[in-house]
């Protein structure tokens, strides 16, 4: 093991760990405050925890240290608990550096190298930039020279070669306003707005001119008056969705190293993010369109990549890891994911699912509506209810229909040479390329209802992404047909 010497974080890590460590010490600040001014002399109390906290931070540094073998990465820390962190370094999968704007100002990065073991990632806090920006060399290209070389990593300084596959467009903040997380941005604002108003009309004294501005505004036509309130929240929303975008997508770079087998992604206003993915570990792409982004012609792609998240991991964080794209428009989109998968599969013809699908998508949506509006209507008739459901009530199924048949024109699949396509509407609707000759399983699953109805349910079982990703409703010939071709290359991977 002495050719591969044990490495430390940067010592302007010391500067940043007070900062964070505040957080964590928030709570014993405060107690030593009021403490302290009990007794006539808070400062003193205030001192001594202060103190404290930097010390916690000078030995987080001290005793962590990490380093690179020809097949393990290591990681070390704790003082009088020491842990020892090791994975074998070709699970590496990927390596993703981050930059607060404190990091950016000392010019250092918390770096995650994902091992597709979830907690078990291994993160340094405090490396210097040039060190961040060589770890994927080091780590992604398995370049055996520069682990043997201990701190060869400040030695580089010519990148690799890289090509552009994407980069940011200011237009695209065009599409902030249409990510389904917005939608709660909008009944969050929505409920703040009405909790406010009726506060201040209830309490006129508190502020007149805007009590004066609720008046008015309840004097008008009541279609009128709500036509402008829900214009002011929804362009409140899409303000602060626009800087929620920049502060996320800004400087949105997507490059592949041919010579390394990696791509590479960099994004971020004030808090760079620069995420490495091996393209070995790549098993396909998912176009997410879900509504309203599908409404305005926008996209996302996001990679099926081997080993870098659980099933059930947070649905989120695989979204951010393996994200290739930010919300842009279709073509790009769909132009992006031929790139990716180096071929025009995305071309390839979509099988409907015929009838008896479409109808499944019409009685699953409208049935639970049915049972929800009839709801609201004993609840009318027993005790009153807010002027708002009144409202609410009628539009509830025709938005089931119209959701039933999103899902329903949406809903198919094909074969394309090795790969599967799946393609869903409704609100997460999406279209999944995923290769086939890494199919673990194939399960057929037949409900009571689609036994009668002579459909089933097609999974493909695979170590990727979300490690399962299912047809639904499909005829049971074509079921049974597809299964078969999915087995097929279960049997050419074997």
């Amino acid at each position: 093991m002495d050719g591969y010497p044990w490495r430390r974080l940067s010592p302007r890590m010391l500067l940043v760990h007070p900062f964070k460590e505040i957080g964590r010490f928030l709570p014993a600040l405060v107690a030593a405050a009021i403490f302290g001014s009990s007794t006539g002399d808070p400062w003193w109390f205030v001192v001594i925890v202060t103190v404290a906290f930097l010390i916690v931070g000078a030995l987080r540094w001290w005793t962590t240290r990490y380093r690179f073998t020809a097949d393990r990465v290591e990681l070390q820390h704790g003082l009088f608990t020491k842990q020892l962190l090791t994975t074998p370094i070709d699970r590496v999968r990927s390596v993703d550096v981050t930059a607060s704007p404190l990091h950016r100002v000392l010019a250092l990065a918390k770096v995650r190298i994902g091992t597709g073991a979830g907690e078990s990632d291994l993160v340094l806090d405090g490396l210097t930039g040039a060190q961040a920006a060589n770890l994927r060399a080091e780590l992604l290209h398995r370049d055996p020279q520069l682990r043997a070389g201990g701190g060869a990593q400040e030695d580089l300084e010519q990148p690799l070669g890289e090509r552009v596959l994407l980069t940011w467009n200011p237009t695209w903040v065009r599409f902030a306003p249409f990510n389904p997380s917005n939608m709660v941005i909008v009944l969050v604002l929505a409920g703040f707005v009405f909790r406010i108003a009726n506060d201040l009309h209830l309490n006129p004294s508190s502020n007149p001119e805007i009590h004066d501005a609720i008046d008015w505004l309840r004097g008008l036509v009541l279609p009128l008056a709500v036509l402008l309130a829900t214009v002011a929240v929804l362009a409140l929303a899409a303000v602060l969705a626009m800087a929620g975008y920049l502060l996320a997508f800004y400087g949105f770079r997507l490059t592949a190293d041919e010579v390394g087998h990696t791509w590479h992604v960099t994004r971020g206003l004030l808090t760079t993010r620069s995420t490495s993915l091996d393209t070995r570990r790549i098993r396909g792409v998912t176009i997410n369109q879900p509504v309203p982004l599908r409404w305005v012609g926008g996209a996302r792609l996001s990679a099926i990549t081997t080993g870098l998240h659980s099933r059930h991991e947070e649905r989120r964080s695989r979204d951010e890891a393996d994200l290739l794209s930010p919300p842009a428009p279709l073509p790009v989109v769909a132009a992006l994911a031929s790139d990716v998968v180096a071929t025009a599969v995305l071309t390839h013809p979509v099988k409907a699912h015929g009838p008896v699908a479409t109808r499944r998508r019409f009685t699953r949506a409208l049935w639970p509506t049915l049972v929800v509006v009839a709801g609201l209507v004993i609840a009318a008739t027993i005790g009153p209810l807010p002027h708002w459901v009144a409202y609410a009530a009628p539009i509830l199924l025709p938005a089931a229909a119209l959701l039933a048949w999103d899902r329903a024109r949406r809903l198919g699949h094909a074969i394309a040479g090795d790969y599967l396509l799946s393609r869903t509407g409704g609100l997460g609707g999406a279209m999944h390329v995923v290769r086939t000759d890494g199919t673990v399983a194939v399960v057929m699953r037949r409900s009571y209802f689609q036994r009668r109805q002579g459909v089933a349910s097609v999974e493909l079982a695979t170590a990727a992404g979300a490690q399962g990703y299912t047809v639904l409703d499909v005829p049971l010939a074509q079921a049974t047909s597809l299964a078969a071709t999915l087995m097929a290359s279960e049997r050419r991977t074997i």
